[in-house]
């Protein structure tokens, strides 16, 4: 084996990383290496495979003899390898880029660079040649004119000189539409103060897109802006800068056509159209070498071998379009057709992959918005079922608070009760003592139709009467069996709680019925008014009692 270069060691350590062939193959691997002319790109997929390099034939064998095997043996093609042997005689495209700002910064006022004069003895010396050389040249023009055919044209000027009269920076007057008011009423470079020069550079670098009267879209300014969109979308951009001659008016007006818009149109053509005088149009050409006006170049993100990484391309540079002639719209279309047919597809392919980039984005878009309002359905979910367990867990509570209150005031109304059981004077029985003008007798009627009648002092009052019959109901409701009001008196008295009296002090009792006189109909108040005040009870009274609903 023989001894490797430096620069071939290096491939053969990355060509191993890569594949992790074994030791033993060592041999096999580098004649692959050497076959490939040492190329990464093309031995690494031809190992993966399997076609690794073929032994060379014997030199001992005839011409005639390989092309009888060749033609017995079975037809195999390396496409790889013969892309590769292919690609390596074409030259990559030239690079299309983007143009400097510095334009910006030129308001017109520019002064070209004082050259030195030359000194007399190289006038004298080149006058004689120079006027030898001018007259021959016109001769030929007037002997053989078709020669010259391919020098004419304006030269584009190398360095940008501001026009006189301002309205020449658009293509406007070229496409035959009118122009502002406000540029026509300036004339000359003299009458634009520094505000208008800001306010025109300002429309130059902001101004995007326009569209002429019969519907052209074209770009005037912003060669950035379309360049960058061409090379993202993978579109085609034609650059065109021409000057105020006659050949570029009829170009411009033969742009303005419906067979090249609609060609544009069906081809995703971008159309960058300046005018030499717009300092920006000046630009782009000074970037991509225009040596003659009209200037006509078409770029495009594509590349002329495969295996290399797609980049902005002069796809047919200004000689393609043979500068000088009459160049017309139909005649870019001719020059172009051809190199679209090559290029295209490749621009289709990259605008797919970046449609499906695209699905893919606005898919994955749509999944993680689906997924975070499932998200967020499932927190209001959760939410709402916490908010749902508090409220029930408060409202078990307030029913607990109030289950406790209920039982704190039926426990505080019985010990009410229990209390003037014991208390009332002569709740069962009647006053001997009473005599009849000094007391008042009163009947009442319960709800199930017996009958209570009771003699009451003179001085009591309308409360204490309510009280006697709460006092009687709560006796009859305690009773057990056959037991008597006495009896029950007693188990009271056997089981209250004195200290629970205290208890009792600043309770608000509330009767759960009312004394009505049936005729006429009267309700007595539960007041502390004595009964002798109130007509219906003294001296004498029937009420009926009639339960409230509590």
């Amino acid at each position: 084996m023989t001894e490797l270069l430096p620069e071939q060691e290096l491939k053969l350590a990355q060509y191993k990383d890569i594949t992790s062939f074994e030791d033993a193959d060592l041999a096999r691997n580098i004649a692959l290496l050497e076959e490939c002319h040492w190329n990464l790109e093309v031995a690494i997929p031809r190992f993966f495979d399997g076609n690794f390099a073929t032994a060379t034939p014997p030199v001992e064998e005839t011409q005639g003899a390989l092309r009888q095997r060749r033609a017995s043996g079975p037809q195999i093609m390396n496409l790889q390898e013969d892309m590769y042997m292919y690609d390596s005689g074409i030259l990559p495209l030239a690079s299309a880029l983007p143009i400097t700002n510095i334009w910006e910064r030129n308001v017109g006022l520019i002064r070209l660079e004082e050259v030195k004069p030359p000194s007399p003895l190289v006038v004298i010396l080149w006058f004689l040649p120079k006027t030898l050389l001018y007259v021959a040249t016109r001769l030929l023009q007037i002997l053989f004119p078709w020669l010259f055919n391919l020098s004419q044209g304006n030269t584009f000027p190398r360095v940008f000189v501001p026009p006189l009269i301002l309205d020449n920076t658009s293509v406007k007057a070229l496409l035959g539409e009118e122009l502002d008011k406000s540029d026509n009423e300036k004339e000359s470079l003299a009458d634009f103060s520094e505000g208008d020069w800001a306010a025109y550079e300002h429309e130059s670098v902001n101004c995007i897109e326009k569209e002429s009267n019969n519907g052209l879209q074209y770009v005037e300014t912003n060669f950035n802006g379309v360049y960058a969109k061409c090379k993202n979308r993978f579109e085609w951009l034609l650059v065109v800068v021409v000057d105020d001659s006659a050949d570029c008016a009829r170009l411009v007006a033969s742009l303005d056509s419906k067979v090249f818009r609609e060609y544009m149109e069906e081809h995703r053509v971008n159309l960058f159209l300046s005018h030499v005088y717009n300092p920006e149009g000046w630009e782009v050409g000074h970037v991509y070498k225009a040596r003659q006006l009209p200037f006509i170049t078409m770029l495009a993100n594509v590349s002329n071998r495969p295996g290399t990484m797609h980049s902005m391309s002069i796809v047919a540079p200004a000689r393609t379009f043979n500068h000088g002639r009459k160049m017309t719209a139909k005649k870019i279309i001719t020059k172009v057709q051809p190199l679209m047919f090559q290029y295209e597809p490749q621009l289709i392919a990259e605008r797919m992959d970046l449609m499906d980039a695209e699905f893919s984005r606005l898919l994955k878009q749509q999944q993680d918005s689906a997924y975070e309002a499932s998200l967020k359905a499932d927190k209001a979910k959760q939410e709402a079922r916490k908010q749902k367990m508090k409220e029930e867990e408060e409202a078990r509570k307030e029913e607990a608070q109030e289950e406790n209150e209920r039982a704190n005031r039926a426990a505080l109304r019985e010990t009410f009760l229990q209390f003037n059981v014991l208390n009332f004077p002569h709740l069962l029985t009647d006053d001997s003592s009473l005599v009849r003008e000094n007391s008042a007798n009163i009947q009442f009627r319960l709800g199930d139709g017996s009958r209570i009648v009771k003699k009451f002092p003179k001085e009591t009052t309308n409360y204490e009467i309510y009280l006697f019959v709460q006092l009687r109901l709560y006796l009859n409701a305690a009773k057990e069996g056959e037991e008597g009001e006495e009896a029950v008196v007693e188990r009271i008295a056997e089981v209250f709680d004195v200290s629970s009296a205290e208890t009792i002090s600043a309770y608000d009792f509330a009767f759960d019925f009312e004394l009505i006189q049936p005729f006429p109909k009267v309700r007595v108040e539960a007041c502390k008014q004595a009964i002798e005040a109130t007509k219906e009870l003294y001296p004498s009274g029937n009420l009926l009692v009639e339960l409230l609903d509590v």
